[in-house]
């Protein structure tokens, strides 16, 4: 049974995406096999934590096991600010993600980062504040 996203959970920095019943349709577009790391961020930032941080190095080591997979990096934004705020925001937290798997040994050729903008999140707004790496097929 998957288990609810609470503020508990919210900053443990890593997560696999099946855990979190309001992100699963991820999971339908890459499939359910595909590995899926979700790290959260504080309201209006894309600094990466001791915890992110501990992520991007599980996510990263997971990467250069499968060398022939790309890396998709998906940032969102909650709507706590003007679209086209949300929208840079949430492109500067799959760059800074992006980057910082750069920086853990990821080959930069394989890292698809891109910003999806702002969501909306009716149960818990620290489901829109996250970048999600997921590992996919070549």
């Amino acid at each position: 049974m998957p288990m609810p996203l609470s503020r508990r959970h919210a900053f443990a920095g890593l997560l696999l995406l099946a855990s979190l019943p309001a992100l699963g349709a991820c999971a339908r577009l890459f499939g359910p096999d595909v590995p899926r790391y979700v790290i959260f961020f504080q309201p209006f930032s894309a600094s990466l934590d001791d915890t992110a941080q501990g992520a991007v190095k599980a996510a990263a080591a997971h990467a250069r096991a499968n060398p022939d997979a790309r890396i998709y990096v998906s940032g969102y934004a909650t709507a706590d600010n003007s679209p086209q705020a949300n929208q840079r925001l949430s492109v500067t937290r799959a760059h800074v993600v992006a980057d910082a798997l750069r920086a853990n040994g990821v080959d930069p050729s394989r890292l698809r980062p891109k910003g999806e903008g702002q969501v909306d999140v009716a149960l818990d707004p620290i489901e829109g504040r996250r970048v999600e790496i997921s590992i996919g097929a070549p």
